[in-house]
């Protein structure tokens, strides 16, 4: 099946020294549905915006 979207080997600090991300790797297949859960704190939106553009990720 086609990949549609693939993150790999993600890492994400932020200024305050906080890792917010630290190598996450997702695969989402064409015509496959995703939910992404997780406790307060643990990334959720730190992924989404790095998947929407918004920010970059660690070089």
């Amino acid at each position: 099946m086609e990949t549609a979207l693939r993150v790999h080997k993600l890492n994400k600090h932020f200024a305050n020294g906080k890792h917010a991300l630290n190598d996450i790797n997702l695969t989402v297949r064409k015509g496959e549905m995703v939910a992404l859960i997780g406790a307060s704190g643990s990334g959720k939106s730190t992924l989404m915006r790095h998947m929407a553009g918004l920010i970059a990720a660690d070089g």
